[in-house]
């Protein structure tokens, strides 16, 4: 069984008219075996999959409307605004601008799934760890609290 959850939404570019930039988010993934005969389980993972799509969509949106402000235009550090800010290629800046810690990467969050396989934890007891560590959900982890918890798990799966 494989599960995919998709997110994507579309705005306008601030200053242009006519013109808009679209956010897409697609996921995939296979269940893990304990949840795949427990329906509550599925819909739950399913549920956390779209979750992490929608806010990956909205932290890249906050990074853009941060980064296109009309004060931060003229900040003498490369920062760009309205048309020159999207007419690069079509596309956000991925890094951040200096003024907020960089979102958790999809590969970090995949190695985080990966890692919770192989010490006996899975999914649902990653989410939880995540809860109670950092009280947030894990894909609102930050790119440092994900390094923190990658390193955290691989030492506890060498053991």
């Amino acid at each position: 069984m494989k599960v995919s959850a998709t997110f994507h939404k579309k705005v306008p570019v601030p200053g242009i008219e006519y013109a808009s930039q679209g956010f897409h988010c697609t996921l995939e993934a296979e269940p893990p075996p304990e949840i795949k005969g427990d329906r509550e389980k599925l819909r739950r993972y399913v549920q956390s999959l779209f979750q992490e799509c929608r806010d990956r969509v909205e932290q890249q949106l906050e990074q853009v409307h941060v980064a296109a402000s009309p004060h931060r235009a003229h900040e003498g550090n490369g920062a760009q605004s309205g048309r020159e800010h999207f007419a690069r290629n079509g596309h956000a800046r991925n890094g951040t601008n200096g003024t907020a810690p960089a979102p958790a990467s999809p590969k970090q969050i995949n190695y985080l799934r990966a890692l919770s396989q192989q010490v006996g934890l899975g999914y649902v007891g990653l989410d939880d760890l995540v809860r109670q560590r950092f009280g947030k959900d894990l894909g609102s982890l930050r790119k440092s609290e994900a390094s923190r918890l990658i390193d955290e798990l691989r030492t506890e799966s060498e053991a």
